[in-house]
């Protein structure tokens, strides 16, 4: 489904963030990429969907080039590739099920988006993932007026009004509590075994990595520096990963 090629990334004033990183993903995955801050975690999403550039290497989803694409196929593939937020990314002041409707931008035209009318059956959908996340009696609410943890959930909601393919989660749990944290990674994992969408999720706390993932990357430095099974992550492993400096 989605396959990185030697992928490297060096921003504008030489930090470099990814370095000739490949990777394959199946359909159907939930998948957990783990790493400190700097790591390189969310600028390999970012490229994915080409929100940066990669300066070097090649990315394919379903086998067609997203490094290739420009205007209409660039704007077909974001539909297919859901984003979730650690700072949610949603209009404060609009409500929570304009917030979801957002996600349908993709089928509406841009007239209809700026007056915000929407068709019955996206409004359905809308109120249908909400109910889905259990906040269905949120959707008349301003989005700044619920708990963080809600706001997650409108995020989760407006990801799936893409019908995406793939979602990539960056840091979703990063803000909220660990209760609240579990729960929203509970919702991810029930999408990905219920809707078939593989889940791409960056986490920086290794406790969550080995109870959620299926399969476990570690990045370091901009390197994969593990992929394979959660209970692969030994505490040697760890200490590394986050520079641990173990005394006498």
């Amino acid at each position: 489904m989605l396959r990185l090629e030697k992928v490297s990334k060096i921003y504008g004033d030489g930090t470099r963030a990814l370095r000739d990183v490949s990777l394959k993903f199946g359909a159907g995955e939930f998948v957990v990429i783990l790493g400190k801050s700097g790591a390189g975690k969310s600028t390999l999403f970012k490229c994915i969907n080409r929100l940066v550039e990669p300066t070097s290497g090649k990315i394919f989803f379903d086998e067609q080039e997203v490094t290739a694409m420009d205007g209409r196929r660039l704007r077909f593939l974001r539909q297919k590739i859901g984003m979730i937020f650690q700072n949610y990314n949603l209009v404060p002041r609009m409500s929570v099920r304009t917030n979801v409707l957002s996600g349908a931008l993709g089928r509406t035209s841009a007239w209809s988006a700026l007056i915000n009318y929407f068709a019955k059956d996206e409004i359905a959908a809308a109120q249908h993932n909400l109910e889905r996340m259990e906040i269905g009696d949120k959707s008349g609410q301003r989005a700044d007026q619920v708990s963080g943890g809600q706001q997650q959930r409108v995020g989760i909601a407006r990801a799936l009004m893409q019908q995406p393919k793939i979602i990539l989660a960056d840091e979703p749990v990063a803000s909220l509590d660990p209760v609240t944290s579990r729960t929203i990674l509970d919702i991810l994992r029930r999408i990905n075994r219920e809707d078939g969408v593989t889940v791409l999720c960056n986490l920086h706390l290794p406790e969550l990595a080995r109870e959620y993932a299926q399969r476990l990357i570690a990045m370091k430095d901009g390197e994969i520096v593990y992929d394979g099974p959660p209970e692969g992550l030994t505490p040697n492993l760890v200490d590394d990963l986050y520079e641990v400096t173990k005394s006498d």
